[in-house]
């Protein structure tokens, strides 16, 4: 995946907790997360499974969906 792009998916699923008034302990225990996979999951610095990124958002009442252009 193109650099760019992971950096501002990343940076776009931070804004959505701060939008959200959630620290990363918080969403941890909603999501049943570890608050340093949270961290790393927003600093982009580990390839994330589907199931982190799913659990991740629910919590905040997200969910992925893949648009045809």
């Amino acid at each position: 995946m193109n650099i760019e792009i992971e950096k501002e998916i990343f940076s776009y699923l931070k804004a959505i907790r701060k939008k959200e008034k959630l620290t990363q302990e918080q969403l941890a225990k909603k999501s049943g997360l570890k608050q340093s996979a949270i961290a790393r999951l927003e600093k982009g610095t580990n390839d994330i499974q589907l199931s982190t990124l799913m659990s991740y958002l629910k919590p905040m009442g997200y969910k992925l969906q893949i648009i045809k252009e």
